[in-house]
């Protein structure tokens, strides 16, 4: 049986180590974030990226009442955030604090809160 053939040099290198190259695209899925007013009133703003990303929703919520909202990262303001349940992909996030705080969800889970 014949020995195998080495691969014939091409340009200085060999053509068995020529790899061709391969893009990939990493898809980072969507976070999302459902905000229920269990409490009492809510208001709530969520952006898309940052504080200065594009307005995805701008709402008062009342007892009772759900918003949900989705982006692959989000910033969001609520305002008496101790009156909500909120959920990352499904996961409840630990009690808010009283009075207003800003959350960066990113990655389905919470990145920091001011």
């Amino acid at each position: 049986m014949p020995l195998p053939q080495r691969a014939a040099h091409v340009g200085g290198t060999s053509a068995e180590a020529k790899v061709e190259e391969e893009t990939f695209v990493a898809r980072v899925a969507p976070t999302t974030l459902t905000i229920t007013a269990v409490d009492g009133t809510c208001w709530l703003q969520a952006r898309r990226g940052s504080e200065q990303g594009r307005i995805l929703r701008e709402i008062e919520l009342a007892r009772g009442e759900a918003v949900r909202v989705s982006a692959t990262r989000l910033w969001v303001r609520l305002g008496a955030a101790a009156n909500v349940t909120a959920l990352v992909n499904g996961r409840r996030l630990r009690d808010l604090p009283y009075g207003t705080v800003d959350l960066t969800l990113a990655g389905g889970r919470l990145v920091s809160e001011t």
